[in-house]
């Protein structure tokens, strides 16, 4: 997968009407299974049983989604199905290409940013910003904005997603 079908599957995800944040209690997820809501690396996870399983095995950072699946394809794995899924997720996600796996830390970032100041609506204020310490916004200037609907606060992701593609060269 390149950055630009990357990007293209997140942006069409989060224009869906349906759409949601991919949001545990207090964290980001791949997949919410019961939900089905997706997470920005999390859209990019085909649909498939094998697959579903991976994603709920990995509840941490991209890297960890990274780990899991490494060690899933390997020889730890007694279930052949997981571990053909673990080494075919490895590779559409382009795991061995170290520039895409920061470029979907960075999407993960945005996403966890407004999913977090959307869960947290009732919050007087917003907390931390994960990228750079800097309280309230992050490297673009973007400020997640709590006590906004869900339309709004995906509108406000995707406007941050936009700026950081065409920072990177991307067609938005």
């Amino acid at each position: 997968m390149t950055k630009q079908e990357a990007y293209d599957k997140i942006v069409a995800y989060f224009s869906m009407p349906t759409a949601e944040f991919g949001w545990g209690e207090d964290q980001c997820v791949y997949l919410d299974m019961e939900s089905r809501n997706r997470c920005a690396v999390g859209v990019l996870i085909p649909e498939k049983e094998a697959f579903d399983e991976l994603a709920a095995m990995s509840m941490g950072s991209v890297g960890d989604l990274k780990e899991t699946l490494l060690y899933h394809r390997g020889e730890n794995s007694s279930r052949p199905e997981l571990r053909r899924a673990a080494a075919r997720l490895y590779d559409i996600l382009s795991f061995d290409d170290v520039e895409f796996i920061a470029f979907l830390e960075t999407c993960q970032r945005v996403h966890d940013r407004h999913a977090e100041a959307y869960s947290t609506q009732y919050l007087s204020t917003y907390s931390y910003d994960y990228e750079d310490g800097n309280f309230g916004t992050n490297h673009s200037g973007f400020r997640p904005i709590i006590n906004q609907g869900l339309e709004a606060a995906k509108r406000q992701m995707l406007a941050e997603l936009k700026a950081y593609a065409e920072e990177v060269g991307l067609v938005v």
